[in-house]
């Protein structure tokens, strides 16, 4: 959408909302995962296929929090509020910083790609096992 579309501060304030929820329900899955650990993975798996699976999950949960925090940091560094779907405001913790602002914006962008790169791989990799693997290999019912 152009700059100037009216749109456009709805969307953000869709998009901000949207992102605080992901990051409130990330905190939830963080303490499920502390209470109910995962099971192991399949012996049918190698251990370098463990490996990468592991080593993407950490990643990718390390870019569930990155993702909106630089999102917040985009938004507070540059003068904007951030709001839960109009039912509270989100504090800002920082001062007014538009060159920080920016940087936060690109990070938030890039990391986003780069999740959603992650998470392509990490899908090939579960259908994969799914249609090539050994029937113990299936780990797609365990994603799901």
């Amino acid at each position: 959408l152009p700059e100037g579309d009216p749109s456009l501060k709805q969307l953000y304030f869709l998009h901000k909302s949207f992102g605080s929820l992901l990051l409130m329900l990330l905190i939830v899955r963080l303490t499920w995962l502390i209470v109910s650990p995962p099971p192991a993975p399949p012996t049918a798996l190698l251990k370098i296929e463990v490996i990468l699976a592991k080593s993407i999950m950490g990643v990718l949960y390390l870019l569930m929090i990155a993702v909106p925090v630089s999102g917040y940091l985009s938004s507070t560094l540059a003068g904007y509020g951030v709001s839960f779907f109009g039912l509270f405001q989100i504090p800002a913790l920082f001062s007014k910083a538009p060159e920080s602002a920016e940087m936060a914006g690109e990070a938030h962008e890039i990391l986003a790609y780069v999740m959603l790169v992650l998470v392509l791989i990490h899908i090939a990799g579960a259908v994969k096992h799914r249609l090539k693997g050994k029937r113990e290999a299936d780990v797609l019912r365990r994603m799901l």
